[in-house]
């Protein structure tokens, strides 16, 4: 029942996996410019990935069925949402994450204090 309500309630479903084609739904549903959803990560940590033990896999699995369920359902409605229905959609997340990458490269250009870009490559003068 909760779920129900809770489908009802909910506007647009990002999914961190598809997190640049949500941004382009966004940019989308509300008539935004992609200057309205370009990001710049901060304070952005790697670690090791930990591996879990069977059973430790297991109880996960267990505590956090619920999660499992509305993340399941979640991602189903994410792909009938009407955007990526668009036969041009992906091609729009493509080019997004092109324009994207291409921000980030003369960002971290300018940052170093000049240099030439190539695409798919920075090179320094």
């Amino acid at each position: 029942m909760l779920m129900v309500i809770l489908f009802y309630r909910i506007d647009v479903i990002m999914l961190n996996e598809q997190f640049d084609a949500s941004l382009v739904i966004l940019r989308k549903r509300f008539c935004w410019n992609y200057t309205d959803i370009f990001f710049a990560k901060k304070n952005v940590h790697y670690s090791a990935k930990k591996v879990f033990t069977d059973e430790n896999a297991e109880i996960l699995r267990r505590l956090n069925h619920g999660d499992q369920l509305l993340y399941n359902a979640l991602n189903e409605t994410w792909y009938k949402q009407p955007e990526v229905q668009v036969p041009d959609f992906w091609d729009e997340v493509i080019t997004y994450i092109l324009i994207k990458v291409l921000r980030q490269q003369i960002e971290w250009l300018s940052n170093r204090g000049g240099g030439c870009l190539i695409v798919g490559t920075s090179v320094t003068a």
